[in-house]
């Protein structure tokens, strides 16, 4: 009678030793899981104060390509690609009034070369 209770005893002991460390486990991972919670929400601050920052950057650039509208900036390679174009038939545009402008000229200044004295 006396083994069986010490039996008994001694696995009562082993049990609440195991509950204990059972606790212990669970109480250390909520402290580390409280401070990953403490920590994630310091950087997702941080991140969002980072995206605020960047956004008026962001704003501040577009503005500056567009003097000063804020419809918004060039934003694709296609857009820009459509705007050289465009450049380069205005220079071509250009040259050919500049030729123009110039024959006119030089034959007016045959036609009246009292009159126009450039």
């Amino acid at each position: 009678l006396f083994r069986i209770l010490h039996f008994a005893a001694i696995l009562l002991g082993l049990k609440m030793e195991d509950q204990i460390k059972q606790l212990e486990t669970k109480l250390t991972f909520l402290k580390e899981n409280n401070e990953f919670e403490v920590t994630q929400s310091a950087v997702q601050a941080k991140q969002m104060s980072m995206l605020s920052t960047l956004r008026s950057i962001r704003e501040a650039m577009v503005s500056k390509d567009n003097g000063g509208g804020t419809t918004g900036g060039i934003s694709s390679s296609r857009e820009v690609e459509a705007l050289k174009e465009e450049n380069k038939k205005l220079k071509i545009a250009n040259d050919k009034q500049r030729y123009r402008i110039e024959l006119l000229v030089g034959n007016l200044k045959r036609a009246t070369p009292d009159v126009i004295d450039v």
